[in-house]
């Protein structure tokens, strides 16, 4: 604000930005700054200095949450001397409060009902072979994962804070639990979906 011949005149702006990766990265809570504004005068003016503050605030009340890397389980093809086919899928998980839930759901149900999984014949429609999901907070679910069921949500999962994702901090764990030798012989698939949300 500046006065000129008695009135008050805006002809100046400051704009303050702040970087999405930064603000994603920080912590929740309220942020202060003092920025001092000096001006010494131009060409036709007198050499005065001024100087004035001015207080910046931002409060950040949020949490976002990430998953990436997340890839296709491939269970490979059976061979009769095996009882059963699985597969581990390592992902990052990142939360700016470090802590996240997921849900597990699928479309296809197996034997066991609507809280179970199954992959489908490619051809054959109602032909399935149902299989068991596992979930974990490190990389390895194969060992030391919990079972989840079709549409139940666990909470409680450890995320990074490291918004760059740097390395695999979960995973998922599939397992055949049918009767192999007795499913139609053809290609089987099925989808997973994984929700994260913030905690």
């Amino acid at each position: 604000n500046c006065y000129l011949n008695g009135g008050q005149v805006r002809n100046g702006r400051l704009i303050v930005q702040v970087d999405e990766a930064d603000l994603s990265a920080a912590q929740n809570g309220d942020y202060e700054a003092l920025v001092t504004i000096q001006h010494t005068g131009g060409i036709g003016m007198s050499q005065t200095r001024i100087r004035n503050s001015m207080r910046i605030s931002l409060s950040k009340y949020s949490t976002r949450v990430q998953l990436r890397k997340l890839g296709t389980v491939d269970l490979g093809t059976w061979d009769p001397g095996v009882n059963f086919l699985d597969d581990r899928e390592p992902y990052c998980v990142y939360s700016s409060s470090g802590s996240y839930r997921v849900t597990a759901s699928s479309t296809t149900s197996g034997s066991g009902g609507a809280g179970s999984y199954a992959i489908e014949h490619a051809t054959v429609a109602g032909k399935k072979i149902d299989y068991a999901l596992y979930i974990d907070d490190d990389s390895n679910a194969k060992r030391g994962g919990v079972p989840i069921a079709n549409g139940q949500t666990i909470n409680g999962m450890v995320a990074t804070t490291n918004i760059n994702c740097p390395g695999n901090n979960a995973g998922i764990y599939v397992v055949t639990t049918g009767d192999l030798s007795s499913a139609m012989a053809g290609n089987y698939s099925g989808e997973i979906m994984l929700t994260v949300e913030p905690e």
